[in-house]
């Protein structure tokens, strides 16, 4: 995880993204209780970002830096299968993606406001602001 004077002094772009190879954003459709994020490398978004090794979504503007919900794929294999279990393209808010994930912060209920997501792996790793909205809509930052 990065620390907060980090996450402060990336740049506030449209596209939130940290590193230009790698991506992540909530999947259009999503909704409160059904958020799906999509994390992969660039020039398309139909590969997904072999090197991810961590997700944790955040609320904007919490300064306790708590996880909401936080996963990581540890580095060494887990009963052998790391290399052979490819990324996923598609992770879902409160579910691990596999067998070689582990959560170290269980899912919170997401409430109405804005929220970060946060990647690691595969470059300097990826970022991206939405919103939850009173309806449960997702929306992402513009």
């Amino acid at each position: 995880m990065l620390p907060l004077c980090i996450l402060l002094a990336l740049p506030s772009r449209a596209s939130g993204q940290a590193d230009p190879g790698t991506m992540v954003h909530p999947e259009p459709g999503s909704r409160i209780d059904s958020l799906l994020f999509h994390a992969f490398v660039l020039p398309d978004s139909l590969h997904p970002n072999q090197g991810l090794v961590s997700l944790a979504v955040y609320q904007c503007g919490d300064t306790t830096q708590r996880a909401l919900w936080e996963i990581k794929r540890p580095s060494q294999r887990v009963d052998g299968a790391f290399d052979r279990m490819p990324t996923p393209l598609f992770i879902r808010y409160g579910k691990l993606p596999g067998p070689t994930w582990v959560q170290r912060h269980a899912a919170h209920p997401l409430r109405p406001g804005c929220y970060y997501v946060l990647t690691g792996g595969g470059g300097i790793g990826a970022y991206r602001q939405f919103y939850v909205q009173a309806d449960g809509v997702i929306t992402e930052k513009k």
